[in-house]
């Protein structure tokens, strides 16, 4: 009489353990993995032309760029893109500060307000950036081709959450 006890038990036992087994595609939802962000300026004079300009980003928990052994980031992280993508800019980011990047671009050419950069960063895994969670102010001054001041100068950013 046993037997049929045990094996009444190892069918209940089974059959309670496959129940919990959905027949759902078996994987959890990714979260997002990419953000592009656009760097652009705003509030330069009309026909003046921007010949270096620094801008401080701030990332959000989670967010990271690939970088090199010196803290810049690593080749096609950044690109010049926008008004100076053709403008023969010699373009630098330091990700030494968590969270934070420094972009520099300078051009003799020069390059008109609007877009200026396009950076791709990584997202951790648990993490769930917004588009507000990203900053990016002008760090010291904006000059011209010329080496002048170019008051007034403001960055914005764009972050595409993938």
């Amino acid at each position: 009489m046993k037997t049929p006890r045990l094996s009444a038990l190892l069918v209940l036992l089974t059959l309670l353990i496959t129940a919990g087994c959905g027949g759902g595609s078996g994987g959890t939802a990714l979260g997002p993995t990419k953000a592009v962000l656009k760097l652009s300026t705003a509030g330069v004079p009309p026909g003046t032309l921007i010949g270096g300009v620094k801008v401080t980003v701030m990332l959000p928990n989670g967010v990271t760029v690939a970088q090199q052994a010196d803290n810049s980031a690593a080749d096609g992280v950044a690109v010049a893109s926008g008004a100076a993508a053709g403008a023969g800019a010699l373009l630098e980011v330091n990700a030494a500060i968590a969270g934070q990047l420094t972009v520099g671009i300078i051009s003799t050419n020069g390059f008109a307000a609007g877009e200026f950069v396009t950076i791709k960063a990584d997202i951790g895994a648990g993490f769930s950036p917004k588009q507000s969670d990203f900053s990016a102010t002008i760090d010291g001054q904006v000059s011209d081709t010329a080496g002048a001041s170019i008051p007034g100068v403001s960055a914005s950013l764009v972050a595409t959450i993938e």
